[in-house]
């Protein structure tokens, strides 16, 4: 058997991962990855709402140093209002803009665990999704526009692959890689 994190770790570490696989209490894992996290990933709970206990929130410090690690995004109050409505019925735009967005609830490592906007609760994750940002670790500012300062890219829950692939460059071995993003067993079959 194919390795299902071995995409993320190389040619090399292909070879030396094939036969093997991640298990939690005897099954096997949910194996995600993402391309670059916000300096630390979230657990699977926070972003997707169940409980993997192998999935919890690790540092990666290697990804702020990622290319495009931070993005930003001005979106007009316009285009904003409209992506919302095509996405709720209920949102309310009846305020001044400055207005629509409140209660921002933030993980532990920072991103986006919900949001109200126009008086309805989303998900960064599905905020992401509908204005396109990189990831949930975003911050907003309104000032005749929104702007958003995105940190990282991806859903932000497993392995980093950039971090991932700086710690291989720091000669840490494919098992304290896994180790480090997973709390699970490596079987070998």
């Amino acid at each position: 058997r194919d390795f299902c994190l071995s995409r993320g770790l190389g040619d090399v570490y292909k070879r030396q991962v094939k036969g093997e696989v991640l298990t939690y209490k005897g099954e096997l894992i949910t194996c995600t990855y993402f391309a670059i996290s916000s300096g630390k990933t979230d657990s699977f709970k926070d972003i997707f709402g169940k409980d993997l206990p192998y999935l919890t929130a690790v540092s990666s410090p290697y990804d702020a140093f990622a290319p495009n690690y931070k993005s930003e995004k001005a979106i007009s109050a316009e285009d904003f209002k409209k992506a919302f409505e095509e996405n709720s019925n209920t949102v309310n735009f009846s305020e001044s803009a400055d207005k629509w967005i409140s209660d921002i609830k933030l993980t532990d490592s920072g991103s986006v665990k919900s949001i109200k906007i126009g008086g309805v609760e989303f998900s960064g994750s599905k905020v992401r999704e509908i204005l396109g940002l990189r990831s949930a670790c975003f911050s907003v500012k309104y000032d005749k526009e929104f702007r958003f300062e995105v940190k990282g890219y991806g859903h932000n829950v497993g392995m980093s692959q950039y971090g991932a692939n700086e710690m291989a460059k720091e000669g840490i071995g494919y098992k304290g890689i896994l180790e480090h993003y997973y709390n699970c067993l490596l079987y070998t079959s």
